[in-house]
Parts: C-alpha cells; structure tokens; sequence
C-alpha cells in the first residue's frame, strides 16, 4: 500500500533550552508537544496517536500518555536508537493510513547537558545486549563507529571528505532562509527536544497544513551513493578492513590514546569488532592482511587484538 497523499506533517516544534536543569524529561516532552500541536493549530484532546522510544521516562508510552493526558487509538514504541523517531513518522503515516488514528503525536526529549552526558565520546554499555560482551571492551564510541560508517562509504564509493562536509555546509546554508527552515524542520531534522505531528490528509487544518509544504521550495540536494549492506569473501586469512577508524579521546576502560577501532573480516566468515594494535594508523588501509593477537584485560578472559602484517 502507498502512503504517498496518505499523511502530512503537520506541525513541528524545537524546544528553545540546550540545558534543562530545572526541568524533567517528562517536562520537556509535555512541551516540546504542546510547541507541535500550537503550530498545527491543535490540542492534546484531538491527538489519538502518540510514538515515543526509550528516552520517554517510565513504562512504554503508557506513563506519558497518562501524564500528558491523551485519549488514544493507537501507541508506537519502536526503539531503534537515535533513529527511532524518523522511524515514527513512516509508522505514524502507516497508522494514519490504515485508519487507527487521525492525529500522530510524536516527541522526543533528553536532559544530556543537564545529566553530563558525554554524548558520542565515550562508551555506551547497553546491558544485557547480546553485541556488549564482544564489542564493548574495544570502547566504541557513536563519534568512531559514525566514522567508520563514512570511512567505509568513502572506500566504497570514492566519497570525499569534502562532499561528506559539503551536507553540514549545504544544512547551514539552507537555514538562513525561515521559508526554508521551517520546511527543513519538518521534513528532516529531529534534535534533542523537538515534537512532531502527523494529520489524516483531511480536514481544513490537515489541508492547509499540506498545502504549505508543496508549496515550500523543494531543498537542493547532493546525492551520494547510498551506503549499502555488502557480503565480504576473502580467499585467505584476515582482512582489516571492514572499517576503521582512529579515537582520540580518552573513555571509560582506561585504553591508551590513540587507539584503532575496526571491523576484521576472518577467515572463516564472521565479521568481528576488535582493536588494531602495533600499526601506524596513517598506513593502514581498508583490506590489510592482520593477524590476531590476545592480550589481557582487566578482571576477564583475553581480547583479540590484530596486528597488521
């Protein structure tokens, strides 16, 4: 079934504070929805959907929806971690489709400032997920393993650094425009502390709302190659050289910096995160022949390490 015609953003809302310390999470979603429903020109009472993840304090959306006071159709809690929301607005156009709510509210909220967080430098231990025991003593952080991905992109397809800095340059240059902003606001961006809201494609509000957005400018874009899930074969031995990427900062298991994170493709098939040791990083390259090493670490068995050959 299409979806194209089905749904329309229909208000979206960026909370003003980078640094809540007076305020709850619950706080700053309550208002973060009240921004979105104030731009549609709705109320919480004409919401009956609501998409939230993790980052909504208590159990699912039902604490939320309790503290925000909706009467709802439907919830969606589908966590995929800092994508979770843009995975919400093609579920919330799915839902609207399918007639199990008119109006999709969908927030997103979080204190990192506040709280300290050092957000993508330094290492998140996800508990009992089943990657954290093989992945989590290499110290992965979300700045290296984003690096990785536009290493491997760049490997893959001949990206250069240039065109990957030319999307921060292109989105700051579009900005400048309020015509344009507000139109990126609805269509891309989804920051700490921001709502969105989705409407049935009728009804004098949903209309309007959908005639601004074909009437806004279309955004220039740069397309690049789209970075694509491969299957690595090796005839021989291990290759590092999934991806790679070079941390600087200091993180929580005490590893001396710098350090190498990668992926090695063995052998024998399995693709394994893990740490390049002994190697000059500036040398090393996608597709290198290593070999393992193990090497002790604190209060566990020994971690698998590779060496350039």
């Amino acid at each position: 079934m299409s979806l194209k015609n089905t749904a329309c953003i229909a208000g979206a809302y960026e909370h003003p504070i980078r640094r809540a310390d007076d305020k709850s999470v619950a706080q700053l979603h309550a208002e973060v929805a009240r921004g979105a429903l104030a731009d549609a020109g709705l109320a919480m009472q004409d919401v009956d959907g609501y998409f939230c993840a993790g980052d909504a304090p208590g159990l699912g959306a039902l604490s939320m929806v309790e503290y925000l006071g909706l009467k709802l159709r439907h919830v969606d809690t589908t966590e995929t971690g800092g994508s979770s929301y843009v995975v919400h607005v093609a579920h919330a156009a799915a839902a609207i489709a399918a007639g199990r709510c008119n109006v999709a509210l969908i927030t997103l909220a979080g204190r990192p400032k506040a709280e300290g967080m050092a957000t993508g430098t330094a290492p998140r231990n996800y508990g009992p997920a089943p990657d954290v025991p093989f992945e989590l003593p290499y110290a992965p952080t979300t700045v290296n393993m984003y690096a990785m991905a536009a290493m491997r992109h760049m490997h893959e397809h001949g990206t250069t650094s240039e065109q990957l800095a030319w999307i921060r340059v292109a989105a700051s240059h579009h900005a400048q425009s309020d015509d344009l902003a507000a139109e990126h606001a609805r269509t891309h961006r989804l920051p700490r502390g921001q709502a969105v809201l989705g409407c049935r494609g009728r009804g004098q509000v949903a209309r309007q709302a959908l005639q601004r957005v074909r009437r806004a400018p279309s955004l220039p874009a740069r397309r690049l190659p789209v970075l694509r899930q491969r299957e690595h074969r090796v005839a021989a031995g291990g290759r590092a050289g999934h991806d790679l990427q070079l941390q600087h900062h200091a993180t929580c298991r005490g590893a001396e910096v710098p350090y190498i994170v990668a992926y090695v493709t063995l052998d024998e098939g399995p693709t394994v995160m893990t740490n390049i040791v002994d190697a000059d990083a500036d040398a090393l390259r996608i597709g290198q022949r290593v070999a393992v090493r193990f090497h002790p670490s604190e209060g566990g068995p020994p971690l698998p390490v590779f060496v350039p050959l």
